[in-house]
């Protein structure tokens, strides 16, 4: 592609319309990163990983294209952009930087360096593929030049972050680097401006994956009691509703009250919280630990009367439509499993995407948006 550019560029000299010819190729080098990044965004929008205070480093290259502005930018031709950066996650949408830039040129001794930063905002949230505007500022410095005076750098970027791991994220970039003044004697000392088409990696520290708050499969009932003593679970009913506590799903149940093969009142349902683990960002179930689901899937076999609506739940990090989407499909996932794995008829279970909508914590914490991202079974009679 490189060479692709170099080949327009050497066309628009030898018809002395090189500033034409840089500024398309930039146009072209954007249109291929666009098209790259919609394609990307439209395969990865189901993933999600939260980020909020992570600090990571990386780097990247490019394609510095002299586009309007001065003498500068009509004598120069397009070369390598590279760059390196440091990056701290300040919430879920906005990010801080810090980076070294180089712009190098062909047809022109020397070099910029600049020094700048700024801010990031992604759209998407916490979504592992987000479309990102950012701005820098600071000062870039050229060499090889009868003066090296500081001059004032300002970067507008627009293009997409992709993160491809707990640890790893791509980003595909395109920059406008408008310089105050090429500080340069022999060239007029106006802005000179260069469309720059740039892609680079980011490695983060400490990445821990957004997963489902692992909660033990203890079932959740209606009225909490305290649990029956460790001696009497396989005997005892505690009740005397006719199901013995090592089995009652709502024990203290009043006496005389009709009540179901797992020990609630016929009109009343039993929710059990999963302890389901998934793949960062994703709707696949980790293998790892189904311990809680293996149990659960046990429960309704044994007691083929009753039926189960799975309920996902997630916190409010990133959009509504997003974080509804991914709890369906992890939801719909721990139907999947119970059905494959333990031969439950999928008309006795029901898969539902609560999104945000259900929290029991505040999502102004970790702690809470740990735990309202959860998995849910309710429980009902057929």
């Amino acid at each position: 592609m490189i060479q692709f550019f170099l080949g327009l560029s050497h066309l628009a000299k030898v018809n002395l319309f090189r500033t034409s010819a840089n500024a398309c190729a930039a146009v072209l080098v954007a249109a291929v990163t666009v098209a790259v990044s919609i394609t990307l965004f439209t395969a990865n929008r189901a993933m999600a990983l939260d980020r909020d205070g992570q600090v990571g480093i990386g780097g990247g290259i490019g394609y510095a294209v002299p586009s309007f502005g001065t003498r500068f930018n009509d004598a120069a031709e397009a070369d390598l952009h590279w760059g390196l950066w440091f990056r701290k996650h300040l919430s879920t949408p906005w990010t801080l930087g810090i980076d070294v830039v180089r712009d190098e040129f062909r047809e022109i001794p020397g070099a910029m360096t600049a020094f700048v930063a700024g801010v990031d905002y992604r759209f998407s949230g916490d979504a592992a593929f987000s479309p990102l505007l950012g701005l820098r500022g600071g000062f870039a410095f050229f060499s090889g030049t009868n003066h090296k005076d500081r001059s004032f750098i300002l970067i507008p970027r627009i293009g997409v972050d992709w993160h491809l791991s707990n640890a790893l994220s791509l980003d595909a970039l395109i920059e406008l680097h408008h310089v105050d003044s090429t500080t340069r004697s022999d060239m007029d000392s106006g802005p000179w401006h260069s469309i720059t088409p740039k892609v680079g990696l980011t490695y983060y520290f400490g990445a821990e994956r957004k997963q489902e708050t692992p909660v033990a499969a203890t079932p959740v009932a209606p009225s909490p009691v305290a649990t029956p003593p460790a001696a009497e679970i396989k005997l005892a009913d505690s009740d005397n509703d006719g199901v013995h506590d090592g089995a009652d799903k709502c024990p203290n149940t009043e006496t005389g009250t009709a009540v179901n093969s797992f020990g609630c009142s016929v009109n009343e349902k039993a929710s059990v919280k999963l302890e389901v683990l998934f793949e960062s960002g994703k709707a696949k179930i980790d293998t790892s630990n189904t311990t809680s689901l293996d149990e659960f899937g046990e429960f309704l076999k044994k007691h083929s009367g009753t039926k189960a609506q799975v309920e996902g739940h997630t916190d409010s990090s990133g959009s509504r439509e997003l974080n509804l989407r991914i709890s369906k499909m992890r939801a719909q996932a721990v139907v999947q499993y119970l059905n494959s794995k333990h031969g439950i008829a999928l008309d006795r279970l029901n898969a539902v995407g609560m999104g945000p909508d259900a929290p029991i914590a505040e999502n102004k914490t970790a702690d809470g948006r740990a735990k309202n991202r959860r998995v849910v079974a309710v429980i009902s009679e057929k």
